[in-house]
């Protein structure tokens, strides 16, 4: 497992803010929130109570993830984990799939997942594949305005957030339908190329403090 540092911490907070990574935890602090429980309905659209106690017993069980913890936040149930547990996150999201529950990732933009999407399995690869779907969708079936309200300031229009060769062009075309310019990896916005993200130095230092 990766020790919790401060330059992991600036790391993982400039993945949240430009692209789809996970929250991160605020200092001193060594947990996030990693998912929001969704409510989960039967075939017939009724609204099925969960027992969220016992969901999380049941998945510390599965995934020997001992720190699962959870908490209503805003009504929400929120999924917590220590970052000593860090390395079972995708078991975690695998099993909840599994156990036919729906969740919404505590990234930026909270893709969904679970029975309401119809998984069968998680894999991290999928929040990328998820959010293409999701843009897709959206230029589909938003009109030009909303969709350009709800995506153009985040990272999915960003080329250096996306790994896939799918991924990629699903970006190419957003930033064309949004009418947006052509970008290249030299970009000065590009984080991945700051000397911050690659090599904590003090300006890094004080924006660790400062966005916490």
């Amino acid at each position: 497992m990766t020790p919790l540092t401060d330059e992991v911490r600036y790391q993982r907070l400039l993945e949240y803010h430009n692209g789809f990574g996970l929250q991160y935890p605020h200092p001193p602090n060594t947990r996030a929130p990693i998912c929001m429980l969704n409510e989960k309905f039967d075939d017939q659209r009724r609204f099925i109570k969960q027992d969220y106690e016992a969901v999380i017993k049941d998945l510390q069980v599965k995934t020997r993830a001992e720190t699962l913890d959870w908490n209503f936040r805003g009504g929400r149930p929120i999924v917590t984990l220590d970052w000593s547990d860090q390395d079972k996150i995708e078991l975690i999201f695998d099993c909840l799939v599994k156990m036919q529950l729906n969740f919404q990732l505590a990234t930026k933009a909270m893709p969904q997942f679970g029975a309401c999407q119809k998984d069968s399995e998680f894999t991290m690869s999928m929040i990328e594949a998820r959010m293409a779907l999701n843009l897709k969708t959206g230029m589909q079936d938003l009109p030009r305005a909303i969709f350009a309200s709800v995506w153009k300031d985040t990272g999915a229009v960003d080329m250096w957030n996306w790994k896939t060769s799918e991924g990629l062009q699903t970006c190419l075309n957003v930033r064309r339908y949004l009418g947006l310019p052509a970008q290249n990896m030299d970009d000065p916005n590009n984080f991945r190329t700051w000397a911050s993200y690659n090599k904590f130095d003090d300006w890094a230092k004080e924006k660790i403090v400062l966005w916490s």
